[in-house]
């Protein structure tokens, strides 16, 4: 019972395969349901399905050859199979970062492989996991442990976060703007500008007019706007990635195409939590729903407290 559990775990995160979708889009389908079922922390989540498809694209392209590589370029495989190499980098790579997933993981993989020829198959399994093994290596001292890890107190000066009511929940990732990034040169190489001061117009139009929207009890909030709201609540990977999906799959792009569009999604997508959060850390932006409470307190803008870290 427990195999044929496992088995049916597998076909149904295969779901993808409708409509003959190639691997990528495949095991995109895996990771994503791989990290929705570990604890909750977007930030991690963002960049460990970076490094997924960064091993699922430089394995395909280390056959195929058709784009500049990520970081990853190996020899002569031209016999190798690319939906191999692909399944077997993105299985690689979740079985090291989700261990407590692998029975699942091991079952898709077996999905995964099947159909393709044996000889083709053994070497786009080798390509893959060589890869995958490389991308992994690169990202191990990138910070990313450190980063959640890392002391944060909260301080007691005007502006200064400090954990909400009703949970109190500590900050999540407070160091997360010092990871490496995969692109960028550093979190803070692009950098808006600094929020407006807690005294200004701006501030008090912008306070007015999300205290108004966003009440429980909101007379003005239309309904599109509850929609959107419902629909942002999940994760930025568990909403872009199913977009792409849809859209690669009306475009019929190959799996090369599939695997570059994939890699340079989360690739982007984690560097932008990094920049995000390095943002953040330097200017301490305003955190609402406490000002809220102030607010209706009567106390002075200034009382506002501001956020340094996703919470």
């Amino acid at each position: 019972m427990a195999l044929r559990a496992v088995a049916l775990s597998a076909l149904l995160l295969l779901e993808a395969r409708v409509n003959e979708a190639d691997t990528v889009l495949d095991w995109n389908v895996v990771a994503l349901k791989t990290t929705a079922a570990a604890p909750f922390n977007p930030p991690l989540e963002s960049r460990n399905l970076a490094i997924v498809h960064a091993a699922m694209f430089d394995a395909v392209n280390s056959i195929v050859r058709e784009f500049q590589p990520y970081a990853v370029q190996l020899g002569n495989s031209k016999a190798a199979s690319p939906d191999a190499a692909a399944a077997a980098a993105a299985h690689f790579i979740l079985v090291q970062l989700y261990p407590a997933q692998q029975a699942m993981l091991d079952a898709a993989y077996v999905v995964s492989l099947s159909g393709i020829h044996e000889s083709s198959k053994t070497d786009g399994i080798a390509v893959g996991e060589s890869v995958a093994a490389k991308i992994l290596t690169m990202r191990n001292d990138d910070g990313a442990s450190a980063a959640i890890n890392a002391a944060y107190t909260p301080g007691s000066q005007p502006g200064n976060w400090i954990p909400a009511p009703p949970t109190f929940h500590s900050a999540l990732d407070p160091g997360w703007g010092s990871v490496r990034p995969f692109l960028l040169r550093e979190g803070s190489q692009f950098r808006p500008e600094p929020p407006p001061p807690l005294t200004s117009p701006q501030y008090t139009r912008d306070f007015i007019e999300i205290k108004e929207i966003g009440s429980a009890t909101s007379s003005t909030r239309t309904k599109e706007e509850t929609d959107l709201a419902h629909f942002w609540v999940s994760t930025a990977p568990q909403i872009w990635n199913p977009a792409a999906r849809q859209v690669a799959m009306a475009k019929g792009l190959t799996i090369s195409q599939n695997a570059r569009l994939f890699a340079l999604l989360n690739l982007a997508g984690a560097d932008a939590f990094i920049a995000s959060m390095r943002h953040s850390q330097a200017t301490m932006l305003g955190e609402p729903s406490l000002c809220f409470r102030a607010r209706a307190r009567a106390l002075p803008p200034e009382s506002c407290r501001r956020m340094p870290s996703a919470t």
